[in-house]
C-alpha cells in the first residue's frame, strides 16, 4: 500500500479523526472532573494518574512496543507473542501495584489520596494485562485497533456523568470508574482479537529476551506507541 494510495490516505484520515475525537472526549471529561472534584480532589487525581502513567512507562519495560514490532514482523506467531508478553506483565503489574500500595501507606498524607492509591492497583493490573492484546491489534488490523482504543474514553465519560448525577464524586470513586472503563476496553480487545486470531498461544521462553531487549531500547523512543488510556486530566 503506497503512501499516496487512496486506501492509505483514508486510513490516515480516519486515525487522525479518531485521535481528535478521543482528545476532545478526554478534555471534556477533564473539565467535568475539575468542576466536580474541586481543588483538593484535582490534586489527588493528578497524583494518581501521574503515577499510573509513569507505571505504564517504567514498569512495562517498553513491552507494548515490542508486541507491535514482533507481531508486525511475525504475524503467524502473534498468539505466542501476546501470551508471552501477558505472562511477563503479570509480575510487572504486581510490582507496580505494590509500589502504589507502599506510596499510599508511607507518603500520601490525606485519607482520600491514601484510598486512591490503594484502589489504583486495580487500574494497573487491568491496564497491564489488557495491553498485549490491544497492541497486537495495532499490528494486525489498525481498523479494529482504532475501534478498541476509543472504547476506554468513550466509556469513562458517561460513567463519570452518571455517577455524578447520583452521588458526590470523590477521587477514589473516579479511580474505580477508570478501572471499570479499562476493564471494558480490555474485554473488547480480547473479544476482537479472539474473533480475528483465535487467541490460542504459548508462553515462549525464546522470545522473552528479544522482546525485553527491544522494549528497553524503545522505552524513551518516539517510536513507542501511545498508550490507549485517557485519564481526562
Amino acid at each position: 500500500m503506497g503512501l499516496s494510495s487512496p486506501r492509505y490516505l483514508r486510513l490516515v484520515g480516519r486515525t487522525a479523526a479518531l485521535n481528535m475525537a478521543t482528545t476532545l472526549v478526554a478534555s471534556g471529561t477533564g473539565v467535568l472532573l475539575a468542576r466536580w472534584l474541586g481543588p483538593a480532589g484535582r490534586g489527588s487525581y493528578a497524583a494518581a494518574t501521574a503515577y499510573l502513567g509513569l507505571a505504564m512507562i517504567v514498569f512495562e519495560l517498553g513491552l507494548v512496543s515490542a508486541v507491535v514490532f514482533f507481531v508486525s514482523k511475525h504475524k503467524s506467531r502473534a498468539d505466542d507473542y501476546v501470551r508471552t508478553s501477558t505472562g511477563l506483565f503479570i509480575p510487572l503489574s504486581v510490582v507496580a501495584a505494590v509500589v502504589s500500595i507502599i506510596l499510599a501507606l508511607t507518603v500520601m498524607n490525606t485519607a482520600d489520596t491514601r484510598r486512591t492509591f490503594l484502589i489504583l492497583p486495580v487500574c494497573i493490573v487491568i491496564a497491564f494485562l489488557g495491553g498485549p492484546t490491544t497492541f497486537a491489534l495495532q499490528a494486525l488490523d489498525i481498523h479494529r485497533w482504532n475501534f478498541v482504543r476509543v472504547a476506554q474514553p468513550a466509556v469513562f465519560l458517561p460513567l463519570v456523568v452518571v455517577a455524578a448525577s447520583v452521588m458526590v464524586l470523590d477521587v477514589p470513586a473516579v479511580i474505580a470508574l477508570l478501572a471499570a472503563s479499562l476493564l471494558v476496553q480490555s474485554c473488547i480487545a480480547r473479544l476482537v482479537y479472539t474473533n480475528l486470531r483465535g487467541g490460542k498461544g504459548h508462553f515462549t521462553r525464546t522470545t522473552v529476551a528479544p522482546m525485553v531487549r527491544y522494549g528497553l531500547l524503545n522505552m524513551s523512543s518516539n517510536e513507542a506507541p501511545p498508550r490507549t488510556v485517557e485519564f481526562g486530566g
